[in-house]
Protein backbone atom coordinates (compact mmCIF):
# COMPACT_ATOMS: atom_id res chain seq x y z
CA UNK A 1 0.00 0.00 0.00
CA UNK A 2 1.07 3.63 -0.63
CA UNK A 3 2.44 5.68 1.96
CA UNK A 4 0.28 8.15 2.85
CA UNK A 5 0.75 11.75 4.16
CA UNK A 6 -0.88 14.39 6.16
CA UNK A 7 -0.94 17.90 4.82
CA UNK A 8 -1.83 21.17 6.38
CA UNK A 9 -1.90 24.13 3.48
CA UNK A 10 -1.97 27.55 5.77
CA UNK A 11 -4.00 30.15 4.43
CA UNK A 12 -4.16 33.40 6.49
CA UNK A 13 -3.08 35.48 3.68
CA UNK A 14 -5.00 38.12 0.99
CA UNK A 15 -6.80 36.49 -1.80
CA UNK A 16 -3.91 36.49 -4.52
CA UNK A 17 -2.72 33.67 -2.63
CA UNK A 18 -5.66 31.42 -3.34
CA UNK A 19 -4.47 30.27 -6.84
CA UNK A 20 -1.46 29.62 -6.16
CA UNK A 21 -1.48 26.24 -3.94
CA UNK A 22 -4.88 25.23 -4.19
CA UNK A 23 -3.42 23.06 -7.38
CA UNK A 24 -1.11 21.40 -5.60
CA UNK A 25 -3.55 21.07 -2.36
CA UNK A 26 -6.14 19.70 -4.96
CA UNK A 27 -3.53 16.93 -6.62
CA UNK A 28 -2.44 15.63 -3.54
CA UNK A 29 -5.78 15.19 -1.79
CA UNK A 30 -5.90 12.14 -4.16
CA UNK A 31 -4.06 9.90 -2.32
CA UNK A 32 -3.26 11.64 0.87
CA UNK A 33 -5.22 13.60 3.60
CA UNK A 34 -5.39 17.14 3.17
CA UNK A 35 -6.72 20.30 5.43
CA UNK A 36 -6.66 24.34 4.35
CA UNK A 37 -6.19 25.80 7.78
CA UNK A 38 -7.37 28.97 8.11
CA UNK A 39 -9.52 31.53 9.80
CA UNK A 40 -13.55 31.68 10.59
CA UNK A 41 -14.90 32.83 7.30
CA UNK A 42 -16.69 32.82 4.21
CA UNK A 43 -13.92 32.39 1.96
CA UNK A 44 -15.99 32.13 -0.73
CA UNK A 45 -13.31 32.77 -3.14
CA UNK A 46 -11.41 30.25 -1.68
CA UNK A 47 -13.93 27.75 -1.97
CA UNK A 48 -15.47 28.55 -5.49
CA UNK A 49 -11.68 27.98 -6.81
CA UNK A 50 -11.01 24.41 -4.81
CA UNK A 51 -14.45 23.39 -6.23
CA UNK A 52 -13.34 24.34 -10.04
CA UNK A 53 -10.60 21.85 -9.61
CA UNK A 54 -13.15 19.36 -8.10
CA UNK A 55 -11.67 19.14 -4.61
CA UNK A 56 -14.25 17.09 -3.00
CA UNK A 57 -11.21 15.31 -0.39
CA UNK A 58 -10.06 18.44 0.56
CA UNK A 59 -11.30 19.70 3.83
CA UNK A 60 -11.26 23.83 4.74
CA UNK A 61 -10.64 24.02 8.71
CA UNK A 62 -11.12 26.92 10.55
CA UNK A 63 -9.53 27.35 13.38
CA UNK A 64 -10.08 30.56 15.69
CA UNK A 65 -7.62 32.71 17.50
CA UNK A 66 -7.07 33.33 20.86
CA UNK A 67 -10.30 34.99 22.24
CA UNK A 68 -8.61 38.06 23.20
CA UNK A 69 -7.25 38.45 20.01
CA UNK A 70 -10.11 38.34 18.06
CA UNK A 71 -11.53 41.11 19.83
CA UNK A 72 -8.54 43.49 19.21
CA UNK A 73 -8.92 42.31 16.07
CA UNK A 74 -12.47 43.32 15.63
CA UNK A 75 -11.91 46.59 17.20
CA UNK A 76 -9.42 47.32 14.96
CA UNK A 77 -11.42 46.27 12.03
CA UNK A 78 -9.00 43.56 11.06
CA UNK A 79 -10.21 41.49 8.56
CA UNK A 80 -7.89 38.48 9.13
CA UNK A 81 -6.59 37.85 12.32
CA UNK A 82 -3.12 38.39 13.52
CA UNK A 83 -0.89 35.79 11.85
CA UNK A 84 1.72 35.43 14.88
CA UNK A 85 -1.00 34.96 17.83
CA UNK A 86 -3.32 32.63 15.23
CA UNK A 87 -0.89 30.72 14.96
CA UNK A 88 0.71 30.42 18.75
CA UNK A 89 -3.32 29.31 19.90
CA UNK A 90 -3.25 27.04 17.43
CA UNK A 91 0.22 25.06 18.39
CA UNK A 92 -0.98 22.09 19.10
CA UNK A 93 -3.30 21.00 16.54
CA UNK A 94 -1.04 22.48 13.49
CA UNK A 95 2.08 20.37 15.19
CA UNK A 96 0.60 17.20 16.03
CA UNK A 97 -1.40 16.68 13.53
CA UNK A 98 1.13 16.76 9.70
CA UNK A 99 3.52 15.75 8.27
CA UNK A 100 3.98 18.60 5.94
CA UNK A 101 2.75 22.39 6.37
CA UNK A 102 3.17 23.91 3.57
CA UNK A 103 3.28 27.86 3.54
CA UNK A 104 2.87 30.47 0.38
CA UNK A 105 4.52 33.41 2.13
CA UNK A 106 7.41 33.49 4.96
CA UNK A 107 5.02 33.09 8.31
CA UNK A 108 6.55 30.14 9.44
CA UNK A 109 8.73 31.78 12.08
CA UNK A 110 6.49 30.72 14.70
CA UNK A 111 5.91 27.27 13.20
CA UNK A 112 9.57 26.54 13.17
CA UNK A 113 10.22 27.72 16.77
CA UNK A 114 7.06 25.80 18.18
CA UNK A 115 9.41 22.38 15.96
CA UNK A 116 12.21 22.84 18.28
CA UNK A 117 14.53 19.95 17.68
CA UNK A 118 11.61 17.71 15.76
CA UNK A 119 12.00 16.60 12.95
CA UNK A 120 8.13 16.88 12.38
CA UNK A 121 6.42 18.44 10.94
CA UNK A 122 8.18 19.61 7.73
CA UNK A 123 8.51 22.59 6.40
CA UNK A 124 7.31 23.43 2.93
CA UNK A 125 7.53 26.31 0.72
CA UNK A 126 5.61 27.33 -2.59
CA UNK A 127 5.93 30.95 -4.37
CA UNK A 128 2.71 33.02 -4.75
CA UNK A 129 3.92 34.45 -7.91
CA UNK A 130 6.56 34.62 -10.69
CA UNK A 131 10.14 35.78 -8.81
CA UNK A 132 10.87 39.43 -9.69
CA UNK A 133 11.87 42.03 -7.10
CA UNK A 134 14.40 41.69 -4.17
CA UNK A 135 12.17 40.27 -1.75
CA UNK A 136 12.42 36.91 -3.57
CA UNK A 137 15.72 36.40 -2.35
CA UNK A 138 14.35 36.22 1.83
CA UNK A 139 17.29 34.97 3.82
CA UNK A 140 14.60 32.82 5.58
CA UNK A 141 13.80 30.59 2.29
CA UNK A 142 16.63 28.75 4.09
CA UNK A 143 13.91 27.37 6.94
CA UNK A 144 12.38 25.40 4.66
CA UNK A 145 12.93 22.10 4.29
CA UNK A 146 11.79 21.56 0.45
CA UNK A 147 10.54 24.77 -1.41
CA UNK A 148 9.04 24.27 -5.30
CA UNK A 149 9.69 27.15 -7.11
CA UNK A 150 8.50 27.30 -10.85
CA UNK A 151 11.57 27.45 -13.26
CA UNK A 152 15.61 27.90 -13.72
CA UNK A 153 16.38 31.46 -13.55
CA UNK A 154 15.06 31.27 -9.70
CA UNK A 155 16.93 28.44 -8.96
CA UNK A 156 20.24 29.26 -10.19
CA UNK A 157 19.71 32.78 -8.47
CA UNK A 158 18.82 31.22 -5.49
CA UNK A 159 22.35 29.07 -5.74
CA UNK A 160 24.22 32.06 -6.54
CA UNK A 161 23.35 33.83 -3.19
CA UNK A 162 23.34 30.85 -0.94
CA UNK A 163 19.83 31.17 -0.42
CA UNK A 164 18.91 27.34 -1.50
CA UNK A 165 16.24 25.87 0.91
CA UNK A 166 17.82 22.84 2.10
CA UNK A 167 15.93 20.37 -0.68
CA UNK A 168 14.64 23.27 -3.48
CA UNK A 169 13.06 21.94 -6.75
CA UNK A 170 11.78 22.77 -10.20
CA UNK A 171 7.95 22.29 -10.41
CA UNK A 172 6.53 25.12 -12.83
CA UNK A 173 3.86 27.56 -12.10
CA UNK A 174 0.65 26.34 -10.17
CA UNK A 175 -1.26 29.47 -10.81
CA UNK A 176 -2.05 28.80 -14.25
CA UNK A 177 -3.99 25.42 -13.28
CA UNK A 178 -6.34 27.05 -10.86
CA UNK A 179 -7.97 29.51 -13.40
CA UNK A 180 -7.52 27.73 -17.02
CA UNK A 181 -11.52 26.89 -16.32
CA UNK A 182 -12.46 30.85 -15.69
CA UNK A 183 -14.72 31.58 -18.86
CA UNK A 184 -13.41 34.48 -21.00
CA UNK A 185 -15.43 37.73 -20.39
CA UNK A 186 -16.43 40.61 -22.74
CA UNK A 187 -15.09 43.80 -20.75
CA UNK A 188 -15.70 46.30 -23.27
CA UNK A 189 -18.44 46.91 -26.27
CA UNK A 190 -15.89 48.22 -28.69
CA UNK A 191 -12.88 47.03 -30.81
CA UNK A 192 -10.25 49.49 -29.07
CA UNK A 193 -6.95 48.22 -27.90
CA UNK A 194 -7.14 47.71 -24.03
CA UNK A 195 -4.64 48.54 -21.75
CA UNK A 196 -3.88 47.07 -17.99
CA UNK A 197 -2.64 49.49 -15.88
CA UNK A 198 -1.44 47.65 -13.47
CA UNK A 199 0.43 49.60 -10.28
CA UNK A 200 2.09 48.06 -7.55
CA UNK A 201 1.44 49.11 -3.74
CA UNK A 202 5.28 49.79 -2.87
CA UNK A 203 5.74 53.33 -1.67
CA UNK A 204 9.30 54.50 -3.23
CA UNK A 205 8.74 51.49 -5.97
CA UNK A 206 4.87 51.88 -7.22
CA UNK A 207 4.24 54.43 -9.79
CA UNK A 208 0.42 55.00 -8.51
CA UNK A 209 1.96 57.63 -5.96
CA UNK A 210 3.78 60.02 -7.73
CA UNK A 211 1.83 59.35 -11.37
CA UNK A 212 -1.67 57.37 -11.00
CA UNK A 213 -3.95 60.34 -10.91
CA UNK A 214 -2.06 61.72 -13.91
CA UNK A 215 -2.12 58.56 -15.65
CA UNK A 216 -5.89 58.00 -15.16
CA UNK A 217 -6.56 61.23 -16.30
CA UNK A 218 -4.86 60.47 -19.52
CA UNK A 219 -7.00 57.54 -20.25
CA UNK A 220 -10.05 59.54 -19.60
CA UNK A 221 -8.93 61.75 -22.68
CA UNK A 222 -7.75 59.52 -24.84
CA UNK A 223 -11.03 57.21 -25.41
CA UNK A 224 -9.10 55.61 -28.12
CA UNK A 225 -8.07 53.33 -26.14
CA UNK A 226 -9.95 51.11 -23.13
CA UNK A 227 -7.96 51.07 -19.63
CA UNK A 228 -8.59 48.49 -16.98
CA UNK A 229 -7.46 49.98 -13.46
CA UNK A 230 -6.72 47.04 -11.61
CA UNK A 231 -3.83 47.92 -9.19
CA UNK A 232 -1.94 45.40 -6.87
CA UNK A 233 -4.68 43.98 -4.50
CA UNK A 234 -3.14 46.24 -1.57
CA UNK A 235 -2.95 49.20 -2.81
CA UNK A 236 -6.30 50.00 -1.88
CA UNK A 237 -6.43 47.88 1.43
CA UNK A 238 -5.24 48.99 5.00
CA UNK A 239 -2.05 48.72 3.48
CA UNK A 240 -2.00 51.58 1.14
CA UNK A 241 -4.60 53.73 3.10
CA UNK A 242 -6.27 55.05 0.15
CA UNK A 243 -9.58 56.12 -0.75
CA UNK A 244 -11.29 53.51 -2.84
CA UNK A 245 -14.45 55.55 -3.29
CA UNK A 246 -12.94 58.22 -4.74
CA UNK A 247 -11.58 56.83 -7.32
CA UNK A 248 -14.66 54.99 -8.20
CA UNK A 249 -16.55 58.25 -8.32
CA UNK A 250 -13.96 59.89 -10.30
CA UNK A 251 -14.30 57.21 -13.38
CA UNK A 252 -17.60 55.55 -12.55
CA UNK A 253 -18.91 57.37 -15.80
CA UNK A 254 -16.30 56.67 -18.10
CA UNK A 255 -17.24 53.80 -20.17
CA UNK A 256 -14.12 53.16 -21.95
CA UNK A 257 -12.51 52.37 -18.30
CA UNK A 258 -13.22 49.84 -16.27
CA UNK A 259 -11.86 49.92 -12.30
CA UNK A 260 -11.13 46.96 -10.06
CA UNK A 261 -9.78 47.92 -6.75
CA UNK A 262 -9.87 43.66 -5.66
CA UNK A 263 -12.61 41.86 -6.48
CA UNK A 264 -12.06 38.27 -7.34
CA UNK A 265 -11.46 38.86 -11.04
CA UNK A 266 -8.12 41.04 -10.15
CA UNK A 267 -6.79 37.92 -9.13
CA UNK A 268 -7.56 34.89 -11.31
CA UNK A 269 -5.95 36.47 -14.42
CA UNK A 270 -9.52 37.70 -16.85
CA UNK A 271 -7.62 41.26 -17.21
CA UNK A 272 -4.51 40.18 -18.01
CA UNK A 273 -6.06 37.66 -20.42
CA UNK A 274 -8.28 40.80 -21.97
CA UNK A 275 -5.72 43.16 -22.30
CA UNK A 276 -3.60 44.36 -25.18
CA UNK A 277 -0.83 46.54 -23.18
CA UNK A 278 0.91 46.23 -19.85
CA UNK A 279 1.58 49.34 -18.05
CA UNK A 280 2.84 48.60 -14.66
CA UNK A 281 6.01 49.54 -12.72
CA UNK A 282 7.18 46.47 -10.32
CA UNK A 283 4.73 44.05 -10.34
CA UNK A 284 5.19 40.47 -11.15
CA UNK A 285 2.27 40.29 -12.95
CA UNK A 286 4.14 41.40 -16.05
CA UNK A 287 5.59 38.07 -15.75
CA UNK A 288 2.26 36.51 -16.41
CA UNK A 289 1.25 38.74 -18.60
CA UNK A 290 4.41 38.05 -20.75
CA UNK A 291 3.09 34.34 -20.66
CA UNK A 292 1.54 35.35 -23.74
CA UNK A 293 3.45 37.81 -25.32
CA UNK A 294 2.02 41.17 -25.65
CA UNK A 295 3.50 44.96 -25.57
CA UNK A 296 4.62 46.18 -22.22
CA UNK A 297 5.11 49.51 -20.72
CA UNK A 298 6.76 50.00 -17.76
CA UNK A 299 6.92 53.46 -15.42
CA UNK A 300 10.06 54.34 -13.63
CA UNK A 301 8.69 56.78 -11.37
CA UNK A 302 11.37 56.51 -8.76
CA UNK A 303 14.88 56.91 -10.82
CA UNK A 304 15.69 53.77 -11.01
CA UNK A 305 18.93 52.42 -11.84
CA UNK A 306 17.50 49.48 -13.98
CA UNK A 307 19.67 47.96 -16.48
CA UNK A 308 21.38 45.29 -15.86
CA UNK A 309 19.41 44.92 -12.43
CA UNK A 310 18.01 41.38 -11.77
CA UNK A 311 15.02 43.36 -9.65
CA UNK A 312 13.70 45.25 -12.81
CA UNK A 313 14.80 41.77 -15.31
CA UNK A 314 10.87 42.63 -15.99
CA UNK A 315 11.60 45.89 -17.79
CA UNK A 316 13.71 43.93 -20.61
CA UNK A 317 10.64 43.49 -21.98
CA UNK A 318 9.40 46.71 -22.92
CA UNK A 319 9.66 50.33 -23.01
CA UNK A 320 10.61 52.25 -19.87
CA UNK A 321 9.47 55.63 -19.29
CA UNK A 322 9.75 58.24 -16.87
CA UNK A 323 6.95 60.55 -16.76
CA UNK A 324 3.47 60.18 -18.31
CA UNK A 325 3.93 63.17 -20.84
CA UNK A 326 5.91 59.82 -22.77
CA UNK A 327 2.78 57.50 -22.35
CA UNK A 328 0.87 58.45 -25.56
CA UNK A 329 3.87 57.77 -27.61
CA UNK A 330 4.90 54.53 -26.51
CA UNK A 331 1.21 53.61 -26.92
CA UNK A 332 1.37 54.30 -30.28
CA UNK A 333 4.09 52.41 -30.74
CA UNK A 334 3.85 49.55 -28.76
CA UNK A 335 3.29 46.98 -31.15
CA UNK A 336 5.55 47.86 -33.27
CA UNK A 337 8.45 48.17 -30.59
CA UNK A 338 7.50 44.94 -29.23
CA UNK A 339 7.52 43.08 -32.28
CA UNK A 340 10.66 44.55 -33.21
CA UNK A 341 12.31 44.42 -30.09
CA UNK A 342 10.68 42.77 -27.31
CA UNK A 343 8.82 39.55 -28.40
CA UNK A 344 11.51 37.37 -28.23
CA UNK A 345 13.27 38.76 -25.35
CA UNK A 346 9.68 38.07 -23.56
CA UNK A 347 9.58 34.95 -24.66
CA UNK A 348 13.23 34.50 -23.58
CA UNK A 349 12.23 35.59 -20.13
CA UNK A 350 9.08 33.09 -19.45
CA UNK A 351 11.20 29.98 -20.47
CA UNK A 352 13.56 31.20 -18.09
CA UNK A 353 10.77 31.72 -15.38
CA UNK A 354 8.31 29.02 -16.24
CA UNK A 355 9.70 25.03 -16.56
CA UNK A 356 7.27 23.22 -18.29
CA UNK A 357 6.85 19.47 -19.16
CA UNK A 358 4.89 17.84 -21.62
CA UNK A 359 2.57 15.23 -20.34
CA UNK A 360 2.47 16.28 -16.56
CA UNK A 361 0.98 19.38 -15.27
CA UNK A 362 3.14 21.30 -12.44
CA UNK A 363 0.69 20.62 -9.92
CA UNK A 364 1.79 16.77 -10.54
CA UNK A 365 5.11 17.35 -10.35
CA UNK A 366 4.75 18.62 -7.68
CA UNK A 367 3.04 15.87 -6.05
CA UNK A 368 5.87 14.08 -7.14
CA UNK A 369 8.96 15.75 -5.20
CA UNK A 370 6.88 16.12 -2.16
CA UNK A 371 6.31 12.34 -2.35
CA UNK A 372 9.82 11.30 -3.07
CA UNK A 373 11.14 13.65 -0.21
CA UNK A 374 8.79 12.95 2.46
CA UNK A 375 9.27 9.38 1.71
CA UNK A 376 13.16 9.63 2.19
CA UNK A 377 12.97 11.31 5.51
CA UNK A 378 10.94 8.44 6.88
Amino acid sequence: MAQKFRFGFLYLDELHHVNHFIPVAVALSQQHHVEILTFPDDHLYLKKGLKGLGADKVLVKELRTHPFRALTDSLKNRNRPRQGFWMKWNRHYLMNNFDALVFTSFIHHKALKFRGENKWPKLLKLPHGIPGRGYVYHNDIKDFDLMLIPGQFYFDQLKNRDLLAKTTKVTGYFKKEAVANIEPQQLFQNSNPTVLYNPHFTKGLSSWYDFGREILDFFKKHQEFNLIFAPHINLFNRRGGLDKNEVLEDLASYEHILVDLGSDASVDMVYLNNADIYLGDVSSQSFEFMMKPRPCIFINSHNAAYEGNPNYRFWRAGDVIEDVSQLNAALNSANETFERKYKAIQKELDSENIYRESGTTASQRAVSQIETYLKGES
